[in-house]
């Protein structure tokens, strides 16, 4: 019932903090989760932190967003003669072809509308939407975190690092079967995040291997190898995963990177191709 999750959410929202950070706190560390644990409970932390936005501020494009050249210089779209019907001009009649004039006055008249777009406008059926479909709540949350992330204080960051563990941590078995679940979300949602807080290398191993999140929880582990490459559990627990996916040709190439002497390289690369003989005299003579 949506308009009762309504009222229910209005009381929620009251008596949170309006800032992210606590938001985020909110979600991570001070909320028990046991009584959702059977459905993906994200999609009310993404209700939470979406509650916050300035709803009455026109939609605009991203810096980065990809853009052509506007037809016209600028001030955007004129309202003259040959370029815009007035409302009361007929609509063209469903057999007949539509003219270059007919489809040039109908995108303006879209372009007019879309440019009154409120962020309200966008975000709330998204919310709604959010709720019915878990892929959507997945799939908004790993676009959102990342963002909120970016934008909390270096001591922030630091804060809701050992508490993100802990709800790691935390026994997630009824989300095993879903797909999605929320580990594969927050997992996801903390491999696209900079800086990326440090996690174990055991856990992200064990939660990749248990809530069927093996490429997120690699891709997590190969960062952890770049950027700590002193760590021989990350490189272990990224053996690990390869070798339970069959990656062999991956997981010598892995091991190739601890390698020392030249003569382990060898021995390595005539194991992975078969010369098993050959490799175990490279080892003796190294």
């Amino acid at each position: 019932d949506p308009e009762m999750r309504h009222k229910f959410f209005t009381l929620y929202h009251d008596s949170i903090g309006k800032t992210l950070f606590i938001r985020l706190q909110y979600i991570i560390s001070h909320q028990e989760w046991e009584s959702l644990s059977d459905v993906f409970w994200l999609k009310q932390g993404l209700d939470l932190l979406l509650a916050i936005l300035v709803e009455h501020e026109p939609i605009t494009l991203a810096p980065n967003s990809a853009q052509v050249p506007p037809l016209m210089a600028s001030g955007g779209v004129p309202e003259r003669a040959g370029m815009q019907l007035p409302s009361d001009a007929p609509e063209e009649a469903d057999s007949s072809p539509p003219s270059f004039v007919g489809v040039v006055n109908k995108h303006v008249r879209f372009l007019n509308e879309m440019s009154k777009l409120q962020v309200a406008d966008l975000v709330i059926p998204l919310r709604e939407l959010a709720h019915t479909d878990a892929n959507v709540a997945y799939h908004m949350w790993v676009l959102v975190f990342p963002i909120v992330w970016a934008t909390l204080q270096k001591e922030e960051q630091v804060t809701l690092a050992k508490p993100m563990i802990t709800l790691f941590s935390k026994d997630h078995s009824k989300q095993q079967d879903k797909r999605p679940n929320v580990v594969q979300a927050l997992l996801e949602g903390l491999s696209l995040s900079q800086p990326q807080p440090k996690i174990p290398s055991e856990l992200i191993k064990f939660l990749g291997k248990t809530y069927n999140a093996w490429h997120i929880a690699i891709s997590l582990l190969e960062s952890h190898v770049m950027l700590f490459p002193q760590e021989t559990r990350c490189f272990d627990a990224l053996a690990e995963l390869y070798r339970t996916l069959n990656e062999e040709d991956v997981r010598f190439g892995l091991w190739k990177r601890r390698t020392i002497t030249p003569e382990t390289r060898a021995g390595l690369s005539l194991v992975q191709h078969g010369f098993w003989q050959r490799a175990q005299d490279v080892f003796y003579h190294a």
